[in-house]
């Protein structure tokens, strides 16, 4: 199962790449790459990957792959502290998808409580509809690493108490 588990991590990180070459999207020019037929191939480790601060006041950092995460169909990584960090209950205005690759990561839905939330390891896969109020948290000692690809740029707006979408 664990073996199934990295093999469907691998085969979703491979299907973003695809899809966000496929969008005519460059890649981070710290990857090594192969030209073949106008094609690009892309081959990175995780000590390739150049973490930034991805929001002013979280502790968030993004890494990306290809694309430019808040402006054009991207792959990204991202990684949340661990320690049980949760976001801000939030909204994206397009849907997304995403894999863990380490850590422990839950994404409580609207009007469920933390401690409900179904808890995802490494290989676990979730897809966040558009406008869907939720939060996303690391609840693993160990800071929580995972991929996300979107055919449209990143965003987030934090929603307060008093907003319902």
């Amino acid at each position: 199962m664990k073996k199934f588990k990295y093999i469907l991590a691998i085969s979703m990180l491979a299907l973003g790449i695809v899809w966000g070459q496929a969008q005519d999207t460059q890649p981070d020019t710290s990857v090594q790459r192969l030209n073949t037929d106008g094609e690009t191939a892309i081959f990175l480790t995780p000590e390739d990957l150049k973490w930034e601060t991805a929001f002013d006041g979280f502790a968030i950092n993004f890494a990306k792959v290809s694309g430019s995460t808040f402006k054009t169909p991207h792959s990204t990584f991202s990684k949340f502290p661990g320690g049980n960090f949760i976001t801000p209950p939030h909204i994206h205005a397009h849907s997304y998808q995403a894999v863990v690759i380490s850590g422990k990561m839950i994404n409580p839905m609207e009007g469920e409580k933390p401690e409900d939330a179904k808890v995802m390891g490494p290989g676990s896969y979730w897809y966040v509809p558009a406008n869907q109020v939720h939060t996303t948290g690391c609840v693993s000692e160990e800071p929580c690493v995972f991929y996300m690809h979107q055919p449209v740029p990143f965003n987030f707006e934090q929603i307060t108490s008093k907003e319902k979408k």
